[in-house]
């Protein structure tokens, strides 16, 4: 409920931002499976029990990060965005008063200064945070790879368990992201 709340009061230039995260998240977790061949003389109820289970484990551990992530963009727009936008939409009520139309533009391009090079340091952070976890999981990926296994289902359960803990340890990070991203915005 928050988060609808939180989505529903956004600036269209957060709106904006906020669907970029998305679509990264998105287009990062599309990326958290290997390939299976279908398997020969295999009973299909117990080749996908084990692995199914584990999928469900890290699709929870992902759940578990994205709202991790999600609260604290949330704890970072509530305490320092909101407040640094109000302050741009007051400056910007001011340059109304203004007669010349120069001076006029350059007074707004100054009053949104702030809010812009903010959104540049949350994008910023929330990419490197990408990035690393989206090499973290290749990594998962190259692991499996190298390791050679002839069995899929122990490959599948080695990934998941991988990027498991992938998704864990990028979990921990968030409060250095948010520590970065308020020295950013200072």
């Amino acid at each position: 409920i928050r988060l609808r709340r939180l989505q529903q009061t956004r600036s269209p230039r957060s709106a904006q931002l906020h669907a970029k995260q998305k679509h990264s998240w998105d287009t990062l977790t599309a990326s958290t499976s290997i390939e299976s061949p279908p398997l020969a003389r295999r009973n299909a109820a117990t080749y996908t029990q084990q692995p199914v289970y584990m999928a469900q484990q890290v699709q929870a551990k992902q759940r578990e990060l994205q709202s991790k992530l999600e609260a604290m963009l949330a704890s970072v727009e509530d305490e320092r965005l909101r407040p640094m936008r109000k302050q741009g939409f007051l400056a910007m009520a001011k340059c109304c008063d203004l007669s010349d139309p120069t001076a006029y533009q350059q007074c707004l391009q100054k009053a949104q200064l702030p809010e812009q090079r903010a959104s540049q340091v949350v994008q910023g952070e929330l990419n490197d945070f990408q990035g690393r976890l989206q090499r973290a999981i290749a990594t998962c990926q190259d692991d499996v790879k190298d390791g050679g296994y002839s069995d899929q289902n122990r490959a599948q359960n080695v990934f998941n368990t991988c990027v498991g803990k992938v998704f864990d340890a990028h979990a921990g990070m968030l409060g250095d992201v948010k520590k970065r991203i308020e020295k950013g915005l200072r």
